[in-house]
């Protein structure tokens, strides 16, 4: 689970194209819908300060890893 900070999550969505999910209230919603997983938080991984190309390095690591199996 990809989870940015809600400003990160509000920055990042409210700059993409017409044709993407874009108002403030929806991506409020979402995120919090994803806020509190219980026994699967451990599986959240932080994106808030990384680059795309470093959250698909980190996915990928941790994906060989087993660090996200269920």
């Amino acid at each position: 689970m990809l989870r940015p900070s809600l400003d990160v999550t509000l920055a990042r969505g409210t700059a993409r194209g017409a044709a993407e999910l874009t108002d403030v209230e929806p991506l409020k919603g979402m995120h919090a819908a994803f806020s509190r997983l219980g026994d699967l938080e451990r599986h959240v991984l932080d994106t808030s300060a990384q680059t795309v190309e470093e959250t698909a390095d980190d996915v990928r690591n941790r994906g060989r890893s087993a660090a996200f199996a269920l």
